[in-house]
């Protein structure tokens, strides 16, 4: 699963992918609603907004593919 093997979270709400993944979107889901997107920076990581809180889907985007982990914020 790409998302464990190349994902690591810092703190609650800061997520850390490996480099190449830079650019490439993700999307935090609740209830199969989109709460929040986002492109992932040069340096791999991504700051989901403090007002998130409880358990989600994050899904990456990595061209045509799609990957989803389950996460808690």
């Amino acid at each position: 699963n790409i998302i464990k093997t190349q994902i690591s979270k810092c703190s609650d709400h800061v997520f850390t992918f490996a480099e190449y993944l830079a650019g490439e979107t993700i999307e935090v889901v609740s209830d199969g609603t989109v709460v929040y997107t986002s492109v992932i920076g040069e340096d791999g990581m991504v700051v989901v907004p403090d007002d998130l809180t409880g358990y989600f889907t994050l899904v990456l985007y990595v061209g045509d593919k799609m990957y989803s982990a389950e996460v808690e914020l």
